[in-house]
């Protein structure tokens, strides 16, 4: 039990975290609004705020409706391969490891939704953008993170690669 939680608990922490979060704003919504019904506009950096209560039977952005299915079953593939490869990234890789939380966390928010609700509730809408959740957002960034983490992984291991001038002699 210890060797697991050495191996995956910051991923299941940060993750976990993720859901906790995203699953009660997402409870908060759903008791405050009817479904289509919202509030707003507040302003944002210039932009319009509206909380709404917008179920999403796809995914982000709102592609894919009425995948459900094979959406499902994507993101569990994804989630069973972030789970695999976690214990194989460096502990100095940090933007890997916060970003393979993130995204297990905002994929596994969203599955939730998807299995008990059969629909994502999204809610946050800033004009012009789709509609989403801090799941969504948690997807996004933690995309961002792993992919800086696994170039700048690649840039060190390229570095330490190089001959070094001891070598050309």
């Amino acid at each position: 039990m210890k060797k697991i939680f050495f191996r995956y608990g910051f991923l299941f922490l940060l993750a976990g975290g993720v859901i906790l979060l995203d699953q009660v704003t997402k409870i908060l919504i759903r008791n405050r609004f009817e479904q289509w019904s919202g509030d707003g506009p507040w302003q944002l950096l210039g932009l319009q705020l509206y909380l709404v209560h917008m179920p999403n039977t796809g995914m982000m952005m709102g592609l894919f409706q009425g995948a459900g299915i094979l959406i499902t079953i994507f993101g569990l593939v994804i989630a069973g391969t972030l789970v695999y490869f976690f214990p194989k990234i460096s502990h100095q890789n940090w933007p890997a490891r916060w970003g393979m939380g993130l995204l297990l966390g905002g994929i596994l928010g969203n599955l939730i939704d998807r299995i008990l609700l059969g629909y994502i509730t999204d809610f946050v809408l800033i004009d012009p953008l789709p509609v989403f959740n801090l799941a969504d957002i948690a997807v996004y960034v933690g995309v961002i993170l792993l992919i800086a983490g696994v170039l700048l992984d690649g840039r060190r291991k390229s570095r330490q690669e190089l001959p070094t001038a001891d070598a050309k002699e």
